[in-house]
């Protein structure tokens, strides 16, 4: 007979989790990927204070599922007031280009720069929301990188 545990933590603590309480821990991963951004969060602590903090592995997803989507959103705040500095930063201050279009070309960089940077978030965002939904469905707790624990 073949038979194997989870060991969470490396700790040696082995949990066992019933069908149900795995995929309801996967239902906070599956609403943050909804796109409206900030109705999410919200969704996501109405359905912690509904389903109830009963079990350790819904617990554990819900809670860390809002403190990702928090700081992601955070993040993505920071990075459009950088894009906004940068993009109304008076790079002819002295006059230096004023018959070059250095300006116009530094501006498309900045752009480009900042959009990749927009899709690198975005891809991590998807991968990470389905690495979590892998780890629940497994049983297993989850602690996204990067993270600031604004819920503990």
């Amino acid at each position: 007979m073949l038979t194997f545990s989870i060991k969470l933590f490396n700790r040696g603590v082995y949990m066992n989790f019933t069908i149900q309480e795995k995929l309801l821990s996967v239902i906070p991963h599956i609403i943050a990927m909804l796109p409206i951004p900030l109705i999410n969060i919200v969704l996501v602590y109405i359905y912690r204070i509904i389903v109830g903090t009963d079990s350790t592995l819904i617990e554990n997803h819900t809670r860390n599922n809002i403190n990702f989507q928090l700081s992601y959103h955070l993040y993505l705040i920071i990075l459009f007031a950088i894009i906004a500095i940068v993009a109304n930063f008076p790079f002819n201050l002295l006059g230096l280009f004023d018959s070059t279009p250095i300006v116009g070309l530094l501006g498309i960089g900045v752009g480009l720069i900042a959009f990749g940077f927009l899709l690198i978030q975005w891809f991590l965002y998807i991968a990470l929301l389905i690495f979590a939904m892998i780890k629940a469905l497994l049983g297993e707790y989850i602690k996204f990188p990067l993270t600031i624990r604004f819920l503990k």
